[in-house]
């Protein structure tokens, strides 16, 4: 469901979070696609972004989130 098997088998791969138990799509945001992955080291939020979002907004969101997670958030 709204995530093809080849693409979560190459997703699987490339990240170390054990293996992938299931996801389910979050209903939260309107724009972005987001999955709950639930995985065996535990629950991760996967989001993809819109095609149009420029390398900046892209880079600007990442250095936020990285912000965030160096002051606490999960």
């Amino acid at each position: 469901m709204y995530l093809p098997a080849p693409v979560a088998a190459a997703l699987e791969q490339a990240y170390d979070v054990g293996r992938w138990l299931g996801w389910d799509r979050l209903r939260m945001g309107g724009t972005n696609l987001s999955l709950l992955l639930r995985a065996a080291s535990g629950a991760y939020v996967l989001r993809q972004s819109q095609a149009r979002k420029s390398p900046e907004g892209i880079a600007f969101e990442l250095r936020l989130i990285m912000y965030l997670r160096a002051h606490g958030y999960p």
